[in-house]
């Protein structure tokens, strides 16, 4: 009796061909945060979810109602901490220590990108507006994943993780602060670099 919803970068750009699985209920398409919530608040309450913008469903009869993305989440501040505990977090950690040698994880913690890569889908999950969390906020959350799970490394997997080269500097100068000793790799491009930033950086 369970309803089974998919989101991620297939339902995001191929709804139609997701729904005609027999085992899927809806699709979200795009940033699916505050769609889902809204979704679960509609289905516990018997409301119709036709309104949900980013939702894409099945009706009662088969037919498939295929609707926009959901909107930008401009605030990403706004979003809790990753409930980490919600899932088996040690088959990950493994994962990464298997890759890297060290009890990592994995964080996204910006989303969208401006440049127009051709091997590249981030534009239509999470659109070209790049933002990001506050550089306090991604270290007191790499210092809590530390003290809860005994993390020694994560890895950003953000796209472009410094594209605002003054929010790496308050990171970096956050992070040196807090002592942690946590290790940690992320993504760019190579012209989004200097060597002043990649001093910091290590």
């Amino acid at each position: 009796e369970a309803r089974i919803v998919m989101g991620g970068v297939h339902p995001t750009l191929d709804p139609a061909s997701v729904l005609t699985s027999a085992n899927v209920d809806f699709v979200i398409r795009g940033e699916g945060e505050f769609a889902f919530a809204e979704l679960v608040s509609a289905l516990s309450s018997g409301l119709p979810v036709d309104a949900i913008e980013g939702v894409s469903y099945k009706t009662d009869d088969g037919q498939l109602v295929i609707n926009g993305k959901a909107p930008l989440i401009r605030d990403l501040n706004s979003l809790p901490m990753l409930d980490y505990d919600s899932f088996p977090i040690e088959r990950y950690i493994e994962h990464n220590r298997l890759l890297r040698s060290i009890r990592g994880i994995s964080m996204i913690i910006s989303r969208g990108c401006p440049f127009q890569c051709t091997f590249c889908a981030v534009h239509e999950t999470m659109g070209r507006t790049w933002r990001i969390k506050t550089a306090a906020q991604v270290v007191s959350e790499m210092v809590i994943l530390k003290e809860r799970h005994g993390i020694e490394g994560v890895w950003f997997k953000d796209s472009i993780f410094n594209l605002d080269k003054e929010w790496v500097k308050e990171f970096c100068r956050l992070l040196i602060e807090a002592d942690t000793g946590i290790q940690w790799q992320a993504l760019t491009r190579v012209d989004l670099i200097d060597e002043e930033q990649i001093i910091l950086m290590k």
